[in-house]
């Protein structure tokens, strides 16, 4: 699967401890839409790094080695 050609556009935000964007939501009027603002200045070709909480590292199913 090709994250250029599939998905919306936070497909591209990954997560990082060092996060450089943070959420907020905002109502349109009709629906409450989740965003992500730069928290502080985002270079060319530099990753969008949110963090994806505590209950998404918990819900991820560990493989065995």
């Amino acid at each position: 699967l090709d994250a250029c050609d599939y998905g919306n556009e936070i497909r591209f935000a990954n997560h990082g401890d060092d996060r450089n964007s943070s959420p907020v939501q905002v109502h349109d009027g009709t629906t409450w839409l989740n965003c992500y603002f730069a928290s502080k200045p985002i270079a060319k070709d530099e990753e969008i790094l949110v963090t994806y909480g505590e209950r998404y590292w918990k819900t991820r199913t560990k493989i065995p080695l």
